[in-house]
């Protein structure tokens, strides 16, 4: 089964499954467990992005849903 990925145009414009993009609801950098936390070093070891219309988990790098 292949993994769920969001779409990123060419500009690195990302639109989630769910269809909401940066300008709408806008995603924003989680723990594991989906909190938003500071995108700093010390809080932010996930490299990970909430939606923030659907709440699914993003891997900044390969762009999968993670959850």
């Amino acid at each position: 089964m292949e993994s769920e990925k969001i779409h990123v145009d060419e500009n690195d414009e990302w639109t989630c499954v769910c269809g909401n993009t940066a300008i709408e609801y806008g995603f924003f950098p989680c723990d594991e467990q989906g909190n938003v936390v500071e995108p700093t070093p010390q809080d932010w070891t996930t490299n990970l992005y909430i939606c923030d219309r659907c709440h699914r988990k993003i891997n900044q790098a390969t762009h999968e849903v993670v959850a």
